[in-house]
């Protein structure tokens, strides 16, 4: 998932609706309608944290941060 911003467990958040819809325990237009519905109470079950794996963090060019030295060593 790329984005500007996160809030707290929202990949998770997105994550358990995906699967939802890929179990085909819910349609796929499903996520379209918690999105717009803009409840979460809406979308699936948070997915566990474990398995979710942080890969890359990138910002805008303005900030002149310099490259991380470790990202080729994964």
């Amino acid at each position: 998932m790329t984005a500007n911003a996160f809030l707290m467990h929202m990949v998770r958040n997105i994550t358990g609706t995906l699967v939802s819809i890929g179990c085909g325990d819910e349609p796929e237009n499903w996520a379209e309608r918690v999105l717009n519905s803009r409840d979460r109470a809406q979308a699936g079950v948070a997915a566990p944290p474990h398995g979710l794996t942080l890969t890359d963090v990138e910002y805008p060019p303005e900030f002149d941060l310099p490259p991380d030295p470790n990202q080729n060593l994964r």
